[in-house]
């Protein structure tokens, strides 16, 4: 399956600065990305260290996608609603799933919905289903992680484990 919209990645991870009026939008949406794949966006104050900005223009909300740089704007408009998460994953290059009927004039390598996934960046999917089992699994794909993954519970639960067995060692050794 495609999912990028050109065979590009970035280095991770990308520095994102907002205006004010949407940076509560911006934070969900990065704490939603990196909840499913850590580290893919961390917010600045500086727009000078942002390869991503979000602004704000009259309109309808579309992506400065990064094609030949690695810098991308959200231009938000009066349609952002709910849909900061999906304008951000343009910004790692990430292309739409649309409807097979749907005219592709300013799409980028757009995918279809008849591929199966149902993610954040399809048309066809709820929003229940953004941030689930597809989206892990394009996140794998399009960006490996090539370092040890931590999960909380199993962290833990084998801390508790290390403490249990310390005091076990230290009622045996009698100290």
């Amino acid at each position: 399956m495609t999912y990028l919209a050109a065979p590009i990645t970035y280095t991770l991870p990308r520095h994102v600065y907002s205006e004010p009026q949407w940076r509560e939008d911006v934070e969900v949406a990065i704490a939603e990305w990196n909840a499913c794949r850590s580290g893919l966006f961390v917010m600045v104050d500086d727009p000078n260290v942002a390869e991503v900005k979000v602004i704000t223009m009259p309109g309808r909300t579309w992506v400065q996608m990064p094609l030949t740089s690695p810098q991308s704007i959200v231009y938000v408009g009066n349609d952002i609603q709910g849909l900061m998460a999906h304008e951000l994953g343009h910004t790692l290059n990430l292309a739409d799933h649309i409807f097979p009927d749907m005219d592709t004039t300013g799409y980028i390598n757009p995918q279809s919905t008849e591929d199966g996934y149902r993610g954040v960046m399809s048309y066809a999917a709820t929003r229940e289903q953004w941030f689930g089992n597809d989206d892990v699994t394009m996140l794998i794909d399009v960006f490996p992680l090539t370092h040890r993954v931590v999960v909380p519970e199993l962290s833990r639960q084998c801390h508790y484990e290390q403490v249990n067995l310390r005091k076990s060692y230290q009622l045996i050794l009698g100290s």
